[in-house]
Parts: C-alpha cells; structure tokens; sequence
C-alpha cells in the first residue's frame, strides 16, 4: 500500500503526478495524505513580484517546501502565495528599480527548486530585473525538470540600467543579452523584447538560434519584437529557419521578423505539426506566404495574422478551424473581394469560428463584412473581440 512507503519513495511518487488536481483528489483520500499533501499544493504554482522579499527568503531557508514549486512567475499582478505568507503591497515600492532587492536570497531559493517546471519573467513596469545571469545559471544548474520559459522584456533599458549579473555591475540591461539563451531542452519558449531595438544595424540572432538548436523537442516558439523602430530594419529568420527542426512544433508565433520565400517554404514542410500560427507582420518585414505549397500546413488548425494570407492558407488545403484578429479595415484595403470569398468558400467546411476587428468608419461597415463572410463560410461563428456574435438578420447580438 502507498500509505506504507517510506517517505522518500512516497514523495518521488507525488513529484511523478503531474497534474495538481490529482494530487488534491490523492489528498482527500485519508487524513494522512491531507495532511501532508495540502501543504504541498500551496507550493506548487506561485506568482509574486520579484521585490516579495519575505516569500523569497522564506523559501531560501524552507528547502523542503521549496522543492514543491512547479510553476513561477514574477508579476506583479495576479499573486498566489502560499498561506503563510502575506500579499505584497505594490505601494511600498519606491521606485521600479528597487535597489534592496536581494539576488542572493532569490537565487539560493531557486536553488532548492529542484522540481521546477516552468518560469514566466513578466517584466513590467513594478518588476525590476534582478534576472541576470546568477538566475539563468542557477536555473541551469539547478532545475533538471525546467521545461517551459517565458519573458516579457520590454521595459529594460528604459528606467536606467539594472543589474543583471547580480553584483551590483549593471553591465548588460537586456534579458535578451544575458544568459537565458545558455539553457537547453526547453519545449515551451516564449520571449516578447525590445532588445534588438537599441541595435537598428547589427541584428544578431546568434544566440537565440543557438539556444533553439539545442531545444530538439520544443512544441511551442513565440518570439516578438513588438517595436515600431525595428520594423524599419527587422532580423531575418533565414538562418533559424534553415537549420532549426522540431518535429513537435505546435505553436508559431513571430512578429516583425523576415525571410526569404524558398526558405520559409523549406521550413513549413519540415514541420507539419505546426496546428496554431500567429504571424504580425511590420511595414518593412511582410512574410512570404506565396511560398506556401499545398499540402505543406496539413494540420493548421488556427491563425492569427494579415488577411492577405488567407488565400494562399486556403490553397494550401489547411484544415483551418479558427481564424482570429480579421482587420476589416484590411478586408476594404485589399479590394480583392473575390480572391477573398473564394478562400473562405474554400475553408469552409472546417471554418467554425472567425473573429473580426472592427472599425469605426462608416466607410468600412462590420456588419457587411460579417454577412458577406457568412455567405462564404455558413457554418462559422462571425464574432468581434468584445464577444459580440453576428446574427443572421439581427446583425451582431451579445452573449
């Protein structure tokens, strides 16, 4: 019986079960396990901002709790703590760049993260970046289990240079510069920078390509340089492209980058898996979607980009199911109605929902988008960002 285990073998048993929710149900089995296992739920997931010096310190010196945590933010929005330990008031913050922020006690916490399966670095304006290269390195040498990093790097750079080497240096304001990109076999991969804005003429993507190559099984890439500056020069993909190969892919997601038709080609027939693509192109950096051949997006089954995209998708005979973020305004820019029509026409035995970003201009009327849309695909739900459903004969209704 389980109940009998030491408990060491009972522990490695638990860290085994992935889904919290089993362990909850295991939990309520008998009092013993209640007892034991109520605790360690509270650890598991933890979102918190990275100033939430008590949490880190508690965790610093709490090795046996600390070793439950699978899921990490640093957020300043959203906390879940555990019990013990108080919210965080956002109000005693000072400045964004709180100089008593502890690295060593935050590291030597991440330490005992031995079970760690994901970290999301949402980087706003109240979380200072103390991410520097003592927590990549930490997060290397001691999370085996790491499998899912996500960053949001936007605001470095703008509030004066932070300390990412966690000795007080300053020396490089950037996530995308640290060492991040010295960890590997991650599968879920996200990271949003305006890195690449501060260089408009040497954009290096070396390192990133060099990290993904050693991600073989990733499932999931979002990389987006949301940056107006940038799309004026955007980073080509070309050499990513070319070399990268993840038979698991699952989910693209890019914005303002570009490369050349024959490979862009070249890399959608390698990854026929790919089932959601989310693709914001910059003035400067359209992608070559006349390269897509047919047969080569077999399992698409969402996206999220130009409208002038949808033909060749459709030529390609994707099995789309979801298409969301529909410019109407694009629709009316494009003047290519029939080329249009005939590509819904031609999705639409898969098509079931389609989301519309409307326009204010009377010019370019939503309702008429979303009847002309539901003659070539009848069987979509036509809907707009707020929820709002189009309605044969009542035009758009609420939920």
């Amino acid at each position: 019986m389980i109940k009998n285990l030491p408990a060491e073998l009972f522990e490695a048993v638990v860290d085994n079960i992935d889904n919290p929710s089993d362990i909850f149900f295991l939990a309520l089995t008998c009092k013993q396990f209640e007892r034991i296992l109520l605790v360690r739920l509270e650890y598991i997931h933890i979102s918190a901002p990275s100033q939430h010096s008590a949490l880190w310190h508690h965790l610093a010196t709490h090795p046996e709790l600390a070793r439950h945590v699978r899921t990490l933010r640093i957020t300043s929005i959203a906390q879940r703590l555990p019990g013990v330990i108080p919210r965080f008031d956002q109000r005693s913050v000072r400045t964004v760049c709180d100089p008593d922020v502890d690295v060593s006690t935050f590291c030597q916490a991440l330490r005992w993260m031995v079970d760690l399966r994901a970290i999301q670095w949402g980087c706003d304006h109240s979380v200072p970046h103390f991410s520097g290269d003592g927590v990549w390195d930490t997060l290397k040498e001691s999370c085996p289990r790491l499998s899912e990093v996500g960053v949001v790097d936007l605001r470095v750079g703008r509030f004066g240079r932070l300390d990412v080497e966690g000795d007080g240096s300053g020396g490089h304001p950037w996530v995308y510069n640290s060492k991040i990109f010295n960890l590997c076999d991650i599968t879920k991969f996200s990271m949003v920078t305006g890195a690449l804005e501060a260089s408009r003429d040497d954009k290096n993507v070396d390192p990133l390509k060099n990290f993904l190559l050693r991600c073989p099984d990733l499932d999931t890439l979002v990389i987006r340089f949301p940056s107006q500056l940038i799309s004026l020069s955007p980073p080509s993909f070309d050499d990513i492209f070319t070399q990268g190969h993840w038979p698991n892919l699952k989910i693209l997601s890019l914005s303002n980058v570009v490369c050349s038709p024959e490979v862009f080609h070249k890399f959608l027939s390698r990854h026929p898996n790919i089932e959601a693509l989310d693709i914001a192109e910059g003035y400067a950096s359209p992608i070559p979607w006349q390269a897509i051949q047919p047969g080569s997006l077999p399992n698409l089954r969402e996206f999220k980009g130009p409208v002038g995209a949808l033909p060749w998708i459709a030529a390609a005979g994707a099995p789309l199911e979801t298409i969301l973020n529909i410019n109407v305004q694009a629709i009316h820019a494009m003047r290519a109605w029939n080329i249009l029509e005939a590509a819904f026409s031609a999705m639409s035995s898969t098509l079931r929902r389609i989301q519309l970003v409307p326009t204010r201009s009377r010019s370019n009327n939503t309702e008429f988008i979303a009847e002309w849309i539901h003659r070539a695909a009848p069987d979509a739900r036509i809907e707009l960002l707020s929820g709002f459903c189009w309605v044969p004969g009542q035009g758009f209704v609420g939920k």
